[in-house]
């Protein structure tokens, strides 16, 4: 019976340890659980510095534990639109922001606009892609289609069949660069008509409602929202340089115009030398005669003739080396191959064996 005793007694004593115990453990659970929210709460609260600024009323909020924002008056000491995915640091006319907002997992990521003047959301997040306004018109994309909406979140201008995104889409002049599925480009207009058909392998926008556009085989031409073609497709490359101008060249021949295709300058290369002939019987230790009337260029490591006194090229830079055999007869190389040039342009192969 003094045993039974003994080992209750014992029974309750651990007992009473294991409830100790396990009182401590739950005290101190409570104590990391309260740790950790307030930690939380803090981050998330204190952890916190300045994006960027909307105005000098409005600033973006960055919550850097949990890659958030929010926009916050400065004015009133509030808060006008919280968790926020990302906004864009610049916007685009109508004084509208892009932002974006994702579900609690961090997934579904949609598209609205916030109304810088207010600080609060103009259009709510909704469209998968959403682009910068412009003209009050901004490329998007959602559930009810692709096209270009106006400041309501209204598709006011809609585009089937193709896609809209990216800086391209934006709209300049009335028209903007969008891509059919089949990968081709084209340039539409507001009214929702094809301003430049949808059939060219790229389209690059410069300014003033002009183009870069490149076709099949690649063709450079330029084009313009308010006058049409100003170069047509055809020729080997054109550039745009400093935003007002154009760089072209084509057949071994570079030149600038400017935006409404007026050529500023006639001729660009790299550098130039002058050219020298050696007439029979002619010693002057080794030198040749000057031309007075050609000039060797060099453009992109090609070479080419200049007529000095016109400024016109002879002979356009696709050449590996050029000499004078006589005053007006030039001797030129192309790979493998030897041609004779004249002045006239001419230009006629050397029978090798």
């Amino acid at each position: 019976m003094k045993a039974f005793t003994e080992i209750g007694t014992i029974a309750k004593i651990l007992w009473r340890w294991i409830c100790g115990l396990i009182k401590v453990a739950w005290t101190l659970a409570a104590l990391i659980i309260v740790g950790l929210t307030a930690t939380f709460v803090v981050l998330i609260f204190v952890d916190t510095e300045i994006s960027h600024t909307v105005s000098n009323r409005y600033y973006v909020y960055k919550h850097n534990m949990i890659d958030r924002y929010y926009i916050y008056d400065g004015q009133n000491d509030k808060k006008t639109a919280k968790w926020l995915s990302s906004i864009d640091k610049n916007f685009g006319e109508d004084s509208l922001i892009r932002f974006s907002r994702k579900d609690f997992w961090g997934n579904k990521e949609r598209f609205g606009y916030i109304d810088a003047r207010t600080g609060k959301v103009a259009i709510e997040p909704q469209f998968y892609y959403a682009g910068e306004f412009s003209e009050g018109l901004a490329a998007a994309r959602g559930e009810n289609g692709v096209g270009f909406i106006d400041t309501t979140g209204k598709i006011v201008v809609p585009v089937k069949g193709c896609i809209v995104g990216g800086k391209r889409a934006k709209i300049h002049k009335g028209t903007a660069i969008v891509r059919t599925h089949d990968k081709k480009y084209g340039i539409i207009s507001v009214s929702g008509e094809w301003a430049l058909e949808s059939k060219y392998d790229n389209i690059e926008y410069v300014d003033n409602g002009v183009y870069i556009v490149i076709a099949e085989n690649y063709k450079y031409g330029a084009w313009s929202a308010s006058k049409g073609w100003i170069f047509e497709p055809i020729y080997e490359n054109i550039e745009e340089r400093l935003g007002d101008r154009f760089e072209i060249t084509n057949n071994g021949i570079c030149w600038e115009a400017d935006l409404e295709g007026k050529t500023t300058k006639p001729l660009i290369y790299d550098s130039s030398e002058q050219l020298f002939y050696y007439p029979a019987g002619y010693d002057n230790g080794g030198d040749g005669i000057a031309t007075e009337y050609f000039k060797f260029y060099i453009d992109d490591k090609a070479c080419g003739v200049l007529n000095i006194r016109t400024k016109e090229v002879v002979l356009p830079a696709i050449y590996d080396n050029i000499e004078m055999k006589s005053r007006d007869i030039f001797e030129l190389t192309m790979g493998l191959q030897t041609y004779l040039g004249y002045k006239d342009g001419t230009v006629v192969p050397i029978k090798t064996k």
